[in-house]
């Protein structure tokens, strides 16, 4: 298994570990993260409920965000936090597209251990090769 850290695999031989993240951004960059913990880490609630962020599981599918603990900060009854709170991810079979169709619009890979290039996800992808 490859872990956060490693030496990016070359292709056609990458494998990608399992419950990473891809995450779309609203600017078009493809990031890549190891796992939910370093997700909610770096991307704040209030982005991915907006809708800027965008997160696909391992195998390109795509995840829709619940936000079960949100805040509920009231003062006369009035909302006074816009903060949707702590976020989980699941899948979501009737999402589209999938990850492997976005990828025409990515303008941009963020550096990550995993991958080199678009064309090494997109062939990761196209493979569904993933961690043992």
């Amino acid at each position: 298994m490859l872990l956060a850290g490693s030496r990016p695999l070359q292709s056609p031989e990458v494998v990608m570990p399992r419950r990473m993240l891809f995450v779309l951004t609203d600017e078009r960059s493809l990031e890549i993260v190891a796992d939910l913990h370093e997700a909610t880490r770096r991307y704040e609630g209030y982005d991915v409920e907006r809708g800027d962020i965008v997160f696909y599981d391992e195998q390109g599918r795509r995840l829709t965000p619940t936000f079960p603990y949100r805040n509920e900060a009231r003062i006369l009854g009035l909302r006074v936090s816009n903060d949707p709170g702590p976020y989980e991810l699941a899948p979501d079979p009737d999402a589209s597209p999938e990850l492997l169709h976005e990828l025409a619009s990515v303008r941009y890979l963020e550096s990550n251990p995993w991958f080199q290039s678009l064309d090494e996800v997109r062939a990761a992808l196209e493979t569904g090769e993933d961690a043992a």
